[in-house]
């Protein structure tokens, strides 16, 4: 018996276990991030409600969503309308500079995560979108 026949499924279900940890943490964080924002929680666990309310949060148009279904340019807007929204959030949650920014978009299940269970207040007057042209201030 070789050593990577043993190896191999070990390394795979800690790679599964893993992966698992995070997809759950990213979860929980983004159905508190929502309660904070004043929306239901369970609208995190549908993908397209909740990058649509994610936007809202945001106060951008929510309908951003779908613009990803987009082939090539569809994405980049939606990645670009992602990071602006990860600022806006962060603004609205009382996180402000670009290193907020940059640990939202490398760091996006921990960033959920400390902005759910942290004590910040959510406030949709603290700031305005960033893109501006688009902006709905209303959640719902």
């Amino acid at each position: 018996m070789r050593f990577n026949d043993i190896l191999g499924p070990l390394l795979g279900a800690g790679g599964f276990a893993v992966m698992l940890t995070i997809g759950l943490l990213y979860l929980i964080g983004f159905w508190r991030l929502f309660v904070k924002a004043g929306v239901p929680g369970w609208y995190s666990l549908i993908p397209i409600l909740s990058q649509w309310y994610m936007f809202k949060i945001a106060g951008y148009k929510g309908w951003l969503a779908f613009v990803g279904l987009i082939p090539v340019i569809g994405q980049i807007v939606a990645l670009i309308a992602t990071v602006l929204s990860f600022e806006s959030i962060n603004r609205r949650f009382g996180k402000i500079g670009f290193g907020w920014t940059l640990f939202a978009v490398l760091l996006s299940p921990i960033w959920v995560v400390v902005l759910g269970f942290e004590a910040n207040h959510f406030d949709a007057r603290r700031s305005t979108p960033v893109w501006e042209p688009i902006a709905d201030y209303s959640i719902a």
